[in-house]
């Protein structure tokens, strides 16, 4: 009788890691489908509003009560506004003010890197300090670069609370759409 009390709890475990084997798989194809739509518009010549409407809504839906939105570098280079955002409180991040260079994030997004916030990042002084600002509990901010230069950033993340962390998959796909802003 022990054994098959064993033999059932095992297959319990297995079948709920068979579940989240089967929704990894489900997203990573909802995805890359995402990004293949993106990549025909692209080369459909459709229009570029039309497009970030797109990476921004796919990146909205990369996790649940997601929200995300496009800062673009004004001509003098001294400021990003905001170009197009998706399920964003614009309350929030329209007054957003960075410069590139000025300031811990202005200096992180100029030097090309991803900045992550979320549960497991806690502890950085500045990042604490943004995210209090302006009233988020995590978030990924991925620069855009185009032809070696920084012309923008995309800022994502979710309302899910402040237990909330991102997989490296989730930052990958923020990586690639960045890239397919670029293009």
């Amino acid at each position: 009788t022990s054994n098959i009390k064993e033999n059932l709890h095992e297959l319990k475990l297995y079948e709920a890691r068979t579940k989240e084997i089967n929704i990894s798989i489900h997203e990573k194809v909802v995805s890359l489908s995402n990004l293949l739509k993106i990549g025909e518009l692209i080369a459909q010549s459709t229009k570029l509003d039309e497009i970030l409407a797109i990476i921004l809504e796919k990146i909205a839906q990369i996790r649940p009560n997601g929200f995300s939105a496009f800062y673009l570098l004004d001509e003098e280079g001294r400021n990003f506004t905001l170009k197009i955002s998706h399920k964003l409180d614009v309350d929030k991040l329209t007054p957003l003010k960075i410069r590139p260079g000025e300031g811990f994030l202005g200096r992180i997004i100029s030097e090309g890197r991803t900045i992550v916030f979320d549960f497991s990042s806690r502890g950085s002084r500045d990042l604490d300090l943004f995210a209090k600002e302006y009233n988020l509990n995590n978030f990924v901010l991925s620069p855009i670069i185009l032809r070696k230069n920084l012309v923008g950033f995309i800022i994502a993340g979710n309302y899910n609370g402040k237990e909330f962390r991102f997989k490296e998959d989730d930052m990958e796909l923020i990586r690639i759409y960045a890239r397919q802003l670029s293009l």
